[in-house]
């Protein structure tokens, strides 16, 4: 599998990312908070065989630049559809992991031209359970 690192800048924040050979259509992979693209490193291989994997480090993660104050689940909404627009450059499928989940339900909701399908992977996705998550995680949230 070939998979080569690039960057993009959305006029805000440049983001890492990696791209895969194009073997079928785009997919876009999000990780979840606290990690990186390498996070999908074990499943790369078999994906790559039938999709264009395009998998970026979220703004402040991995090799992703950093913006002091601006890590709203609207920040990454919008460095998400700004991807899609201008790297990924057609409708592709999202799957997102976590907090990854939440920001591609949000881009699929605010720029539906761009996004064919959504799977979401362990999720807080109601206000309680949203919540319960950032209060276990308080401590480590930093702006």
């Amino acid at each position: 599998m070939e998979i080569q690192e690039k960057s993009f800048d959305t006029g805000v924040v440049t983001l890492n990312y990696a791209e895969g050979p194009v073997t079928g259509s785009s997919l876009v992979l999000l990780h979840g908070g606290n990690a990186r693209w390498q996070f999908f490193g074990t499943v790369l291989p078999e994906l790559s065989e039938k999709w264009h994997l395009y998998v970026p480090d979220l703004r402040g993660q991995g090799k992703s630049g950093r913006v002091p104050g601006r890590y709203r689940l609207q920040n990454y909404t919008d460095d998400t559809i700004s991807f899609l627009q201008k790297c990924v450059g057609k409708p592709a499928h999202l799957f997102g992991v976590s907090l990854g989940g939440i920001i591609a339900l949000m881009a699929a909701a605010q720029a539906p031209n761009l996004v064919l399908s959504v799977v979401v992977g362990d999720s807080p996705l109601t206000a309680k359970t949203w919540l319960a998550a950032l209060d276990q995680t308080r401590d480590k949230l930093a702006s």
